[in-house]
């Protein structure tokens, strides 16, 4: 698994809590979308792409550091 399946994971949670009914950060979405609530949805995306640029830096550092041949510029 690589940092970028992080978006993928936050897409199965839109699905599976959408489809079950469970609470959550994607059934939340799937509402404000239904109702147009722009602040939330706005503020949604912003959380899940903040959540996916800090895995793949995170990614980034540790390949660096199991790596030394990798140089981060």
């Amino acid at each position: 698994m690589n940092a970028n399946n992080i978006g993928v994971l936050f897409g199965g949670a839109v699905l599976t809590e959408t489809l079950f009914g469970l609470p959550g950060i994607g059934r939340e979405m799937v509402e404000a979308v239904k109702v147009v609530d722009l602040p939330v949805v706005v503020g949604m995306v912003l959380v899940t792409g903040f959540f996916v640029v800090l895995a793949n830096a995170v990614a980034d550092v540790l390949y660096a550091v199991a790596d030394r041949r990798v140089v981060l510029a």
